[in-house]
């Protein structure tokens, strides 16, 4: 049995380790690897893109370039969202003025209508230190 103790304790210390690198690799940003946070927000006419209303856009800081999850919760009228993407983003809108934010960049693409759509999103983000809605559209 005392044969077999060192060989198992340097098993349970790379294994450790093992756990620690793959955590940072997860948030190799600077976030702990546990850290997920979710949030909903609301898009409305204020985010409309294009003139024609058919695009919606928006930037959420976050913090973090990890993984997203984002799904539809509601939208008004029913079926005015046409398609969504949420993804991983860097915002550099002004980079002379030293912006630089992590986040989440969302664009709505829809259906034309004739009443002005309120499009609700849940979005997930590993690592995200807070999530902040932002003025920011690309």
């Amino acid at each position: 049995m005392s044969r077999f103790l060192p060989p198992a304790v340097a098993l349970l210390l790379l294994s450790a380790g093992a756990r620690s690198a793959v955590a940072s690799e997860v948030c190799a940003d600077g976030g702990s690897g546990a850290a997920v946070r979710s949030a909903e927000i609301t898009l409305t006419a204020a985010d409309f893109f294009d003139p024609d209303g058919e695009e919606m856009r928006t930037f959420v800081d976050t913090g973090s370039l990890g993984a997203v999850d984002a799904s539809l919760v509601s939208a008004r009228p029913r079926d005015v969202v046409r398609s969504f993407t949420a993804v991983p983003a860097r915002s550099r809108l002004s980079p002379h003025f030293g912006e630089d934010l992590k986040g989440i960049r969302v664009m709505v693409s829809l259906y034309k209508s004739r009443i002005s759509p309120v499009v609700r999103l849940r979005l997930q983000q590993d690592c995200a230190k807070y999530l902040r809605n932002t003025f920011l559209y690309y």
